[in-house]
């Protein structure tokens, strides 16, 4: 199973980043083969079959898919509802130690066409951002809100105090 229940998956609603974050931009409705979708499963189906375009998660209720173009890192109970994320079988592997380590490719460049930047209050919310995007290869975190989500591999690293530096591998 390619997909992680968000929170334990049953009876959640998908969010962002924290619970009550729910924009319309961060999803489509789907359905499967033009006929309302049935089953959870059909809606993880759906998404899986549309990763390669950037489905991140899904959401089921009664009827209802949604395919999550952001990765739902957090939930909030919804009798009913379903919530799955992208991502169930990876794991950050430290670069050079990770920490105390900023992120650079094999021949020690940082171009910003590297990574996409997004805020994450913690390391944790980093790492699960990047388990979480079908595009993420690594990342480095800083001692602020900001965390790189790199789309190329980083192949080394260099000291930079508060940073750390991971890559993604499959279990």
């Amino acid at each position: 199973n390619i997909f992680a229940g968000v929170g334990g998956g049953m009876d959640r609603a998908c969010r962002y980043l924290y619970p009550g974050d729910n924009q319309e931009s961060y999803y489509y409705l789907s359905s499967f083969y033009g006929m309302s979708v049935t089953s959870w499963s059909q809606c993880s189906r759906r998404c899986s079959a549309e990763i390669s375009t950037g489905c991140q998660g899904f959401e089921y209720s009664a009827g209802r898919c949604e395919l999550w173009k952001v990765p739902p890192l957090s939930s909030e109970y919804k009798e009913g509802y379903v919530c799955g994320r992208y991502g169930y079988h990876r794991q950050s592997v430290a670069v050079d130690g990770g920490w105390n380590r900023a992120c650079r490719d094999a021949s020690g460049g940082n171009s910003e066409s590297y990574y996409k930047v997004v805020t994450a209050y913690t390391f944790d919310q980093c790492e699960k951002a990047c388990q979480a995007d079908i595009k993420c290869l690594g990342f480095e975190k800083s001692m602020n809100y900001r965390c790189e989500l790199w789309n190329v591999k980083p192949g080394g690293s260099t000291y930079v105090a508060g940073h750390s530096c991971w890559t993604m591998s499959w279990r």
